[in-house]
């Protein structure tokens, strides 16, 4: 080990590399500068927003900037070396595994013998880096789509394995072309449709901006692990960084200060910043694994986005396919006869894609891998490498005042090695548990907790069916019911998460008949379990001549007559103390959204859920959530559950309002008639603020055509409503 840097000088001097490079087309520090950016600025920057919800705004700010740093001085080392070693060895440039093979091929005597070795596993280990970049690429390809087929056919039956499959077939074909000329077209588009879905999510992160301290500064340094990950995957360019340099015009320009380096990776930090920062303000804790799976399908701008964003990951998926089927043919080729070259090739580049599909279909959410990929691929390509290869080059032939060379490199080695696994060892393990998870029960984000063996449940499944029979019946009005089914025994209780509804199954002349109902009684209530269904006669409403088939068919039940329950089901839960638990679509892990203040909106039986929430509320003294209900009918006989309501205003004043509105009220009625409109809103409802959600269940129109648009003009936004 020397520690004076005087015959690395002498030594690097005697050949210049850069004088010795015979370009066709050298670029300028520009279009360096422009060819570096975009390669840096890809889809990662739309992840950005998940890595902040994993950090919290400050942390998430300064962890962006010191991660980027970190990033860039390792940049700087490989750059820097592949120059000096490209002197020592005498040859105008060096790609990234040659550089490292020339680091130990001119280091130290004991790592010389292992040149070749280690730079084919760099080679290997660039190319498993990027296929799994592209196993990321398709999971991003199929939630986009599998989000725009659930908003439009909700009821469709298909699985991600069957959405994946569906790409896979044009992924088969566009992963055949082997020249890389016929796809700088598709790149050149996909760059296009970047930048408009980039500019497209700032409208609407900006359109509808949030207060800045409606998020935390930091959050649980459990989920920090993430955070980390994401932020190395979305930000690491450590495999075009050489080919930018070496086709510079002036490569002695790529480092220094500024350089074209430093220059664009400040750039590269500041937007990725802004975009994390700006991404978490608006979404918060909802942020997806892509920004563009928040936009509101619904509006053609944000459908747009999300149909760019299809088409620019999947040319982006061939145009990244294509470096490491360069790799692998580039270490395998030897060992296929020359004629059979092209059929080896298109067999590889195949079974490859097939490859990273399977491993798709298997992981889970797009967050948890995009930050596992990050953590363990890219940091050793862009952290752990460059370090080494510095601290090889120099051993011999400097370490600087100090050693400070030896110490920077092994801390650097050090943080890559140790501490990534440690810190990143709870991400780790919540990626592993979920993919397990995923195999054994699903893709889910986690195995369900079996219920207590205390409580017998009734519904232990919910894809199973529990056929439950009626043992009571109640004529609240002429044409309101209530139907007491009994449970498998006098202890069991039905098992029904807050929030949560069961579905009725029975098939009516030939034909199967689904229904959502939500229980009246409570979940404590043991052997039985109550439903208030308004039963929809024949002849009676003109728009529904036939009327309701399943309330028909409770009507027409004798007592000890079974019918099929099914749960529980929803896309809802509550927590307590505030705490809701949603779900964006049926198969996506719940969002934790915090609530002081709910509003409610009911129509008709939709107020069965709400009083499910209201009795809840009120009789757990520890929960403070306040209440508002607003509650529409057609006429005064029509209120259902009204004594039980006004029980509940009357105990718990402070806690507990409801409000009524009628199409036809008689004289003396002294609450609201007419379409729940803006004005209800305004004078019965908690005002709009980030600690206030709407809830809301009744009929389609009711919602689409009245609540919605009120809402809309009194301000509360797209995120703070559900509707059941």
């Amino acid at each position: 080990m020397n520690t004076k840097c005087k015959e690395k000088d002498v030594e690097v001097s005697a050949y210049d590399p850069f004088q010795n490079r015979k370009l066709e087309h050298p670029n300028s520090d520009v279009r360096s500068f422009a060819n570096l950016l975009k390669s840096s600025l890809g889809s990662g920057i739309l992840a950005m927003p998940a890595a902040f919800k994993n950090a919290g705004t400050l942390v998430g700010v300064f962890g962006t900037i010191i991660l980027g740093y970190i990033c860039t001085h390792c940049v700087y080392l490989l750059v820097k070396t592949s120059q000096d070693v490209a002197r020592v060895s005498k040859v105008p440039s060096l790609g990234y595994a040659e550089t490292v093979e020339a680091v130990f091929a001119t280091g130290p005597r004991s790592l010389r013998k292992l040149s070749k070795t280690a730079r084919i596993f760099i080679d290997w280990a660039m190319a498993f880096t990027i296929l799994g970049a592209c196993a990321v690429y398709v999971i991003l390809l199929v939630e986009s789509v599998k989000q725009i087929v659930l908003y439009y056919y909700e009821d469709n039956e298909f699985t991600d394995t069957i959405y994946c499959l569906m790409f896979l077939v044009p992924i088969l074909i566009f992963t055949q072309i082997k020249n890389l000329k016929y796809l700088a077209p598709f790149s050149g588009f996909a760059n296009i449709l970047l930048v408009a879905t980039f500019l497209i999510c700032l409208y609407y992160i900006c359109e509808d901006f949030p207060s800045i301290d409606s998020r935390p500064m930091s959050v649980d340094i459990g989920r920090l692990p993430l955070f980390i990950g994401t932020v190395i995957f979305a930000m690491e360019g450590i495999g075009v960084v050489l080919p930018v340099e070496n086709t510079m015009a002036k490569p002695q320009h790529f480092l220094g200060c500024p350089g074209v380096l430093n220059i664009t990776m400040s750039i590269v930090v500041l937007l990725y910043m802004i975009m994390g920062f700006l991404g978490y303000i608006r979404y918060g804790d909802e942020a997806a694994g892509s920004i563009t799976l928040n936009l509101p399908t619904k509006e053609i701008p944000a459908l747009m986005a999300k149909c760019f964003i299809i088409v620019a990951i999947f040319f982006t998926y061939t145009l990244q396919f294509y470096v490491p089927m360069e790799i692998v043919w580039r270490n395998t080729n030897q060992h296929v006869s020359q004629k059979y070259h092209n059929i080896a090739q298109s067999i590889m580049r195949a079974v490859f894609a097939i490859l990273t599909v399977i491993a798709a279909a298997t992981l889970p959410r797009l967050e948890q891998v995009i930050g596992l990929e990050g953590a363990f691929f890219y940091s050793f390509l862009g952290l752990i490498a460059p370090s080494l290869i510095d601290l090889i080059f120099c051993w011999e032939r400097g370490l600087g005042k100090y050693n400070y060379i030896l110490i920077k490199d092994v801390l650097l080695i050090v943080f890559g090695s140790f501490v990534f696994p440690i810190v990143l060892s709870a991400g780790a393990v919540v990626v592993v548990a979920t993919v397990i998870a995923h195999c054994v029960w699903g893709k889910k984000s986690a195995p369900t907790k079996k219920k207590s063996a205390k409580k017998l449940v009734a519904l232990v499944d919910p894809d199973t069916k529990y056929p439950l029979p009626l043992i009571e019946r109640e004529e609240i009005s002429h044409d309101t019911r209530r139907f007491r089914f009994g449970l498998p025994s006098s202890e069991h209780v039905l098992g029904l998460p807050i929030g949560q509804h069961i579905h009725l199954s029975v098939k009516v002349d030939g034909d199967l008949v689904i229904r959502a109902y939500t229980p009246v009684s409570s979940d404590d209530d043991k052997g039985y379990v109550d439903l208030v269904v308004k039963v929809y006669f024949k002849n009676v409403h003109p728009k529904f001549p036939n009327g309701g088939k399943m309330s028909q068919y409770l009507e027409s039940m004798k007592i000890g007559d079974t019918i099929d329950f099914r749960g529980p089901s929803g896309r809802l839960q509550y927590a307590g103390n505030g705490i809701f638990l949603i779900r964006k679509l049926k198969k996506d892990p719940p969002n934790r959204v915090p609530a002081r203040k709910l509003n409610m909106i009911a129509g008709g039986t939709g107020v069965t859920p709400m009083l499910q929430l209201v009795r809840h509320i009120c009789t757990d003294p520890s929960d403070s959530t306040e209440m508002r209900l607003l509650f529409a009918n057609q006429t005064e006989d029509d209120i259902l559950l009204r004594d039980e309501l006004e029980k509940y205003q009357r105990e718990y004043p402070n806690q507990f309002k409801v409000w009524y509105t009628l199409d036809r009220p008689r004289e003396g009625w002294k609450y609201s008639s007419g379409f729940i409109n803006e004005e209800m809103i305004r004078d019965h409802m908690f005002p709009a603020s980030d600690d206030v959600i709407v809830l809301m269940c009744g009929p389609p129109p009711m919602i689409n055509f009245a609540c919605n648009p009120a809402l809309d003009k009194l301000g509360f936004k797209e995120t703070q409503r559900f509707a059941y």
